[in-house]
Parts: C-alpha cells; sequence; structure tokens
C-alpha cells in the first residue's frame, strides 16, 4: 500500500539539492508518495486545511511555525522521523547539554550565566573569569544560549596575543569568511550566555557528523573556524570537507543523541582534544550532508529513511 509523506518546510529547503537526493533514495526503498505542503499553506492555513498523511518530514528554519506543526501531528497522527515537539528544546544549549551529561555524552565543562543581570558579580581580567567560584581561564568560549544564533566568541589570554576571535556563519560577511579577530577582550554582558573550556583540538578540526536513526552515523571534517577565518570552496562555491572515520564512542554519542533527542536525523558538531577524547560542542537538529563526496550518506539515509517510515507509519 501507498504511504503518504507530507513534506512540510520551508520551499528552498525541500527543493535543495540533497533533500532531492534523499527523497529520491526513500522512493527507492518503498511504495511511497510525497506530498509538498506549499509555505502559503504553511504559514497561512489552519491545520483543517493540510493534506492528510501518513507520515510527515518537517524540521525548522527561520519562518517556520513549530508549534502549528505539532498541532497537525497531533490532529492526524502523521509520523516525523524528529519528534517536532522537542525542537524547542534542541535550540537551547543549556537543555540539550543538561540532556547529554547524564547519558554519558561527554561535553565541555561549562557554565551557563546571565550576564547582563549578574554583571556585578563577576571577576574579569585579561587572562580569565570567574563567578561565585567557577573560574574560567583563556582561552575559553562564550555561545549565546539560543543555538540558532552563531555569533561565538573565543577569547585568547594575553600570551596569545589577547583580544578574541569572533565566529558566525558564513555568507554573513563574505561568502568564504567564518571568524575574524577583535581587540574585544571583555566578555559580552547583554544577557545569558553558556561558557566553555576551550577544546584545543587535536587534528585542527571540526568534525561533522550526520546521524540517521540509532545505527548509522557519517562524518566529515572541515578546517576550525577557530584557526582558519577563511573556508575552502570549490568552483560550484560549496564548502569543501573530507570523509572522516569516527570512533567507536562517537558512533555511541551518535546512537545515544538520536535516542534521547528524539531526532532520527540529527547532525552534531565534535573536536578531539590532545588525547583523542571527544566532546560534543554543538546540536545542529535536522542537518544532512551538502557536499558532493557523502554519495554513500545519501543511499544510507534514504534506506534508513524508508524503514522507519514503514515500521511507524499507520496506513
Amino acid at each position: 500500500m501507498e504511504i503518504l509523506i507530507g513534506l512540510c518546510a520551508m520551499q528552498r529547503k525541500i527543493r535543495s539539492k540533497p533533500m532531492q537526493k534523499i527523497l529520491t533514495e526513500i522512493k527507492k526503498n518503498g511504495n511511497f508518495k510525497f506530498i509538498e505542503f506549499e509555505e502559503d499553506l504553511i504559514k497561512n492555513k489552519p491545520i483543517e486545511e493540510w493534506p492528510v498523511c501518513h507520515g510527515i518530514i518537517a524540521f525548522f528554519s527561520e519562518g517556520f511555525p513549530i508549534e502549528k506543526v505539532n498541532d497537525y501531528i497531533k490532529k492526524t497522527g502523521a509520523w516525523s522521523p524528529n519528534d517536532m515537539s522537542f525542537q524547542r528544546t534542541i535550540m537551547s544549549r543549556d537543555q540539550i547539554y543538561d540532556i547529554l551529561k547524564p547519558i554519558g555524552v561527554r561535553t565541555p565543562k561549562h557554565l551557563v550565566l546571565d550576564t547582563k543581570k549578574n554583571s556585578d558579580k563577576i571577576i574579569e581580567t585579561e587572562d580569565y573569569f570567574e563567578f561565585e567560584g567557577t573560574k574560567f581561564e583563556k582561552p575559553f568560549v562564550e555561545k549565546p544560549l539560543d543555538a540558532e544564533d552563531h555569533h561565538v566568541h573565543i577569547y585568547l589570554p594575553t600570551s596569545q596575543g589577547g583580544g578574541s576571535i569572533k565566529l558566525f556563519r558564513k555568507r554573513e560577511v563574505s561568502k568564504d569568511r567564518v571568524s575574524e579577530t577583535s581587540t574585544d577582550s571583555k566578555i559580552r554582558r547583554t544577557g545569558v550566555f553558556v561558557y566553555e573550556e576551550f577544546i584545543d583540538s587535536k587534528t585542527g578540526c571540526d568534525i561533522k557528523i550526520y546521524a540517521v536513526g540509532k545505527n548509522y552515523a557519517y562524518s566529515e571534517v572541515r578546517n576550525s573556524p577557530f584557526r582558519a577565518q577563511k573556508i575552502e570552496l570549490d568552483e560550484y562555491g560549496r564548502e569543501i570537507r573530507d570523509k572522516f572515520e569516527l570512533t567507536e564512542e562517537e558512533r555511541m554519542f551518535a546512537s545515544k543523541i538520536v535516542e534521547h533527542l528524539h531526532q532520527n536525523v540529527c547532525g552534531f558538531d565534535v573536536l578531539r582534544d590532545a588525547n583523542g577524547k571527544s566532546f560534543v560542542i554543538d546540536i545542529n537538529g535536522w542537518s544532512f550532508v551538502k557536499s558532493e563526496i557523502g554519495e554513500e550518506y545519501f543511499a544510507n539515509c534514504g534506506k534508513e529513511l524508508a524503514t522507519l517510515f514503514k515500521e511507524n507509519c499507520k496506513v
């Protein structure tokens, strides 16, 4: 029997080349029909007017009405690979760490601090800051609480010249820039931030891991934006990455993240320190490979998702 799958996300995401590859692979592995929800329908029409489907592919991007989609899933019983009721949770860096720590997924030492409300309690010098007995020596990392905010600062000690390195999403400044140096040496005192110990990567690279279900994970590596202010681009303007072999522990991290964050399609970032220990430093929610070297990922992703839809959709 045909399984109807609703495609409920912003049009540019659904029609992107990587997403289309995944949909093609899903269809190779079962009797599926995809129904694309137009953006006007998603944003402006009541869920009673949305097509009724057995399953749904839905994920957040700017302008996406999460609560509305949750209501649709509750009303229709459509099965989603990613639990949409968990979307707000994975957008909060402190809530993510609260979930990961007790399940054995290693994260950096960190502190969640409202720097605006507690400004008078913060002790700050050129080489460290301290709050109520918790001390962070530079270099340390400062991240906004909102995981969708990628304006991350890394503060450097005077022995490394002081100041800071400011990270941002590519294309905010230019298509290949991901960081810039700054003379700013004082932490931001404008709201809630997560402060982390700096993990000096053994490889000088960030490991990008893409999990699909509890049993499959694929990884690529890129130059750390801390070490390289610009990323390498191919002739089509895509970031150049290399495949990377995961450790058994990193595969275990992937399985636990999928299970405990209730996200069958999930990307996350890892750093390995000088001793080879792996630390999860960011969770990206629904995320898939965008490079041209990841053909095996698309085949496996489509196969895994097809199996999950067949097992969970009530036809």
